[in-house]
């Protein structure tokens, strides 16, 4: 039916949850959404908000944008958790800048994707702008501020921007740092 009706958009509404359902065929939507999760289908979606919400998070799709209604804190967990699906792939060679963003604990993953963007092999793989801004309290706190200046000095296209929110008295701008405030 859909197929003989021209239409800018077609919504389809999944059955029980996104998960296992059929409108799952369409690998790659305009858009998914996820209404408000409540306890509703228990006998074929799981017996606990977080279940319930783990199969309707079944629908979010790679590189396909997903709106996400009001949830309460035990079904918005899951749906974060699992958001969003698939695997990252940074193209190389495709010239365009990467911008990352990181504040406190949330700079590990990034620095083993710098590593790898700047030196595979021992060989430059990544050649256009690559930024890492990252955020921390203070120096005390900044971890990995010394790697990241001397994996700048040693790859020019790769900038990394420290910002502290609190500098402590041994942090000097322009030194341990780049930009006081939160990022």
């Amino acid at each position: 039916a859909f197929a003989r009706t021209q239409a800018d958009y077609t919504l389809l509404e999944v059955g029980l949850g996104g998960r296992l359902d059929a409108t799952n065929v369409i690998d790659t939507p305009r858009l998914t959404i996820i209404t408000p999760v409540s306890m509703d289908h228990e006998a074929f979606l799981g017996d606990t908000l977080a279940k319930i919400a783990g199969e309707k998070a079944g629908i979010i799709k790679r590189r396909v944008p997903v709106i996400v209604g009001p949830q309460e804190d035990e079904a918005m967990d899951v749906i974060e958790a699992q958001a969003p699906r698939g695997n990252f792939v940074l193209e190389e060679g495709t010239g365009r800048p990467i911008v990352m963003i990181s504040a406190g604990v949330g700079i590990t993953p990034m620095l083993a994707m710098v590593e790898s963007l700047l030196v595979h092999e021992g060989r430059n793989r990544h050649t256009a702008a690559l930024r890492l801004i990252h955020g921390a309290r203070d120096g005390e706190t900044l971890a990995f501020g010394a790697w990241l200046r001397a994996k700048a000095a040693a790859h020019p296209g790769f900038t990394p921007t420290i910002a502290l929110s609190a500098p402590g008295p041994g942090d000097v701008l322009g030194e341990t740092h780049d930009h006081e405030g939160r990022i």
